[in-house]
């Protein structure tokens, strides 16, 4: 599947869980849960897409992701999944010098506010966005 029809199969997520994606700014759309940030898509003008913004206002959504992989080879490839794209602050934004973290039991210094992106993802790491998406919406419910 090309990567434009990826990015649309993913935003169909949106639909059906009756979320409603707003502009962000160019090329750009958030989605919100109960006014909430849940994630961002990002739309480059050479085609490629990417998740981001995963914002640490509600991190312990990671936490939920543990308990909702019933199976630990699934949930390791999850973790590295996550670890693998992690964000570094590169001071773009209000939080530089960014901010540090413990994800997994590691611990991890001067993350961006968004703290992991998935660009032009392939089809495990949509499954893992999917479900992380599905942790970050039990972990808003929760609060």
């Amino acid at each position: 599947m090309c990567s434009s029809a990826k990015c649309v199969s993913f935003c169909c997520l949106f639909t059906g869980a009756k979320l409603n994606p707003r502009w962000a700014s160019t090329n750009a759309w958030r989605v919100k849960n109960k006014g909430k940030w849940l994630l961002r898509i990002t739309v480059s003008p050479k085609g490629n897409w990417s998740i981001n913004h995963w914002h640490i206002t509600c991190n312990y959504f990671l936490d939920i992701l543990h308990g909702e992989c019933n199976d630990s080879v699934l949930f390791e490839k999850y973790k590295e999944i996550v670890l693998s794209n992690l964000r570094y602050c590169k001071g773009c934004a209000s939080c530089k010098p960014g901010t540090n973290k413990v994800i997994f039991g590691e611990n991890f210094d001067l993350l961006c506010h968004g703290f992991f992106n998935f660009t032009s993802p392939d089809a495990t790491t949509i499954e893992c966005a999917k479900m992380l998406l599905e942790c970050k919406k039990k972990a808003i419910a929760n609060l």
